[in-house]
Order: structure tokens, then C-alpha cells, then sequence
């Protein structure tokens, strides 16, 4: 899930496990469209609910 900052050249990203585990961290806002690109280059399918699934 990606969400506003506080700072507005970044967002904050939260990656969820299936488990119940999770970590957010700020990401520059340059940095998500690449994170995209290579996200829908690899086995990573879809993104559900602030969840990616393969």
C-alpha cells in the first residue's frame, strides 16, 4: 500500500505478509514508478488490498 508522507517527494510503502507481518517505510516518490516497473517485470502479478500476490 502506498500512502501520503508528511514530506511530499516521498510516500510511505507497507508491504503485508500472509502471515500477519508487515513493514512500512518511506520511499522517494522517483523511486515507486521504478519499484513498479520492476514489480511487473518479475513473478509478482497483482497487488489485492494492499497485499501483492503472485
Amino acid at each position: 500500500m502506498i500512502e501520503q508522507s508528511t514530506d511530499p517527494s516521498h510516500g510511505m510503502m507497507t508491504l503485508k505478509a500472509t502471515d500477519g507481518f508487515s513493514v512500512c517505510f518511506s520511499i522517494p516518490r522517483a523511486q515507486q514508478s521504478e519499484l513498479g516497473e520492476a514489480l511487473r517485470r518479475s513473478r509478482w502479478r497483482r497487488c489485492v488490498c494492499g497485499r501483492i500476490e503472485r
